[in-house]
């Protein structure tokens, strides 16, 4: 189990996969053996790319009714990673992905970019790295990152990224910029 709880980010990493080989066996949300099933509810919230990746932020809202009121709560998902089964925890309120083909190093790297919104997305890992590279910046829209993922839909670019050997995300709005520098700590 990986939990990096301290960024207010979980994720999980299946290193050697190829994009649908992430499969989610089961997802409980609750406190010690006051737990909910909720296997369904996790797939019918979580954001993302199934295979890929996917996103959610656990709250009674999604899985309720309360299996512990008053008590700090925990997403359980527990997947298959080349058939072997892992788990992830993702505390109650923070953000949470659990992600195929991303391995942790201790050198900046850019894993995985994708542009998109809730369960339309692009990966679009070839358009970002050039950017990077090149020192150059990126509007987020749907001419250079198109064609539209989610049409009628507030999109943003998702990037998938390691760095300290800690596997870390940037969310960045549609109509805005992408440059290295959009890395910074602010």
């Amino acid at each position: 189990m990986n939990k990096l709880s301290a960024t207010l980010f979980a994720v999980v990493f299946a290193a050697g996969l190829s994009a649908g080989e992430l499969k989610i066996v089961k997802a409980a949300y609750g406190n010690g053996n006051q737990v909910n099933d909720v296997t369904a509810a996790f797939l019918k919230h979580a954001g993302g790319v199934p295979g890929a990746f996917l996103t959610i932020r656990p709250s009674n809202k999604e899985f309720g009714p309360d299996p512990a009121p008053g008590k700090k709560k925990m997403l359980t998902v527990v997947f298959t990673d080349g058939g072997a089964e892992k788990t992830v925890a993702i505390p109650e309120h923070q953000f949470g992905i659990v992600a195929a083909n991303v391995e942790p190093s201790q050198e900046f790297k850019v894993l995985r970019a994708f542009y998109g919104s809730g369960k339309e997305w692009k990966e679009v890992t070839d358009r970002i790295l050039p950017v990077i590279k090149n020192n150059t910046i990126l509007h987020i829209n749907n001419t250079t990152l198109g064609p539209d993922p989610a049409p009628r839909r507030k999109k943003e670019l998702f990037v998938i990224y390691t760095q300290e050997n800690q596997i870390r995300h940037l969310l960045i709005p549609e109509k805005t910029q992408f440059s290295i520098d959009s890395f910074q700590t602010k």
